[in-house]
This record gives structure tokens, C-alpha cells and sequence, in this order.
């Protein structure tokens, strides 16, 4: 009985869980698509000619990425203390 809520708990979690995800994604193509704009972007010293889209969507790349290591190195160490 005690393990059936258990999984049905689990089971809630990660459905809020895909919800929440869902949301996040819509909201991040959302912004992504309304800035097509062609903007200015100097590196060091190169110029670049490049559209909002490109340097949006790279960044939230990178941010998820980054997001998705730091998860994983404090997994390692919340089971090293275990």
C-alpha cells in the first residue's frame, strides 16, 4: 500500500514536472521567434552581422547545457555524502 503511493507521488512529480518543462519551452520559442532582427555583435576584434534569433538561441543552449552539468556534479556529491 505505502509503496503504491510512493509511485504514484513519483509519477505525479514528474508529470508537474513535463508541465513545467512544456511551459518553459513555449515561452523560450516565443521570445526566440520574435526577435529575428539582424543585430551588431563585436567580438574582440571581429564584427559580426547576425540575427537576434541565432544569438538568443545559442545562449539558451549554453545556459541549459551549463544547467545540465552543474545537475550532474551536485548528484555526484549529494551521493558522496550518502
Amino acid at each position: 500500500m505505502l509503496k503504491d503511493k510512493k509511485l504514484i507521488m513519483l509519477k505525479d512529480k514528474k508529470l508537474i514536472k513535463i508541465i513545467i518543462i512544456s511551459i518553459l519551452a513555449i515561452i523560450m520559442v516565443t521570445v526566440v521567434l520574435q526577435n529575428v532582427a539582424p543585430i551588431k555583435l563585436d567580438f574582440l576584434f571581429w564584427t559580426f552581422t547576425i540575427s537576434r534569433f541565432l544569438v538568443v538561441s545559442l545562449l539558451l543552449t549554453i545556459g541549459f547545457i551549463f544547467g545540465w552539468l552543474l545537475r550532474g556534479q551536485f548528484l555526484l556529491r549529494k551521493k558522496e555524502k550518502e
